[in-house]
């Protein structure tokens, strides 16, 4: 449930993201060789910003197949990358280092880890089987490999919580609650409080981005567009400003 409101609060800001992407592609295509056609008409010099708009519209106009040849094998590479252990384990990391959206799916993998370790606990799975099983459902390379890491220094004699703590990658709440119930014994009772924790952690921090998120994306897609209109229109500007002196 929690990775499925993760994936509900992250759907919006994409599919912002490619509709943007759709009006930038739509100005460059469309509206901007408008507008160099006329201002090739006036055979007067260009600011810079519209040079660079104009080059930018040109090479889309003339390479469409290849603009969208790049664009493809760009998605194909990032996927091939990311079904490669190293690629994978890199983009694991960036994903956990995302301002704001990265607390977000740290807190939601920290549920994920609490709410199986306490489920298998409680069954009782013998310490190293969980972590093992445990491993296989985070579902990010770098957090796996800190539970790699910390069933090896369990099986070389360090306390479970101590393991953990030696990896560098939880929590110091979840850590807590790891060292308590190692020495209360009741460990799966205090992961399941942890994973609760966690989950209403997740909860308030995607209703804090669902209010803020829709404005935010409405200013940045404003400020693209009204960056790219006003670029077009820079000559214009100059031309209306010589006109005025030219009267004066």
């Amino acid at each position: 449930d929690t990775k499925r409101k993760v994936t509900s609060a992250m759907a919006y800001p994409v599919f912002i993201l490619i509709f943007l992407i759709g009006v930038i592609w739509g100005m460059f295509y469309y509206i901007i060789p408008m507008f160099a056609e006329v201002y090739a008409d006036f055979n007067a010099g260009l600011p810079g910003p519209t040079v660079i708009a104009i080059n930018i519209s040109d090479f889309i106009v003339n390479n469409l197949f290849l603009a969208i040849l790049i664009f493809i094998m760009a998605i194909v590479a990032l996927f091939l990358v990311y079904l490669t252990d190293r690629g994978r384990y890199i983009m694991d990391t960036l994903k956990l280092r995302i301002p704001v959206i990265g607390g977000v799916i740290t807190n939601s993998i920290m549920s994920k880890f609490s709410r199986t370790f306490s489920i298998l606990m409680a069954a009782g799975v013998p310490i190293m089987d969980t972590m093992e099983l445990t491993e296989n459902v985070v579902q990010n390379a770098v957090v796996e490999g800190a539970v790699r890491k910390a069933r090896v220094l369990v099986k070389e004699g360090y306390g479970v919580a101590n393991a953990f703590r030696r990896t560098g990658e939880f929590p110091p709440t979840l850590l807590q609650m790891l060292a308590t119930g190692e020495e209360t014994g009741d460990m799966d009772k205090l992961l399941g409080k942890a994973a609760q924790f966690y989950e209403k952690l997740v909860d308030s921090v995607i209703d804090r981005l669902t209010s803020l998120i829709e404005p935010l994306l409405i200013v940045m897609m404003a400020l693209v567009v009204g960056t790219i209109i006003i670029v077009i229109y820079l000559p214009i500007f100059d031309l209306g400003e010589a006109i005025s002196q030219g009267f004066n």
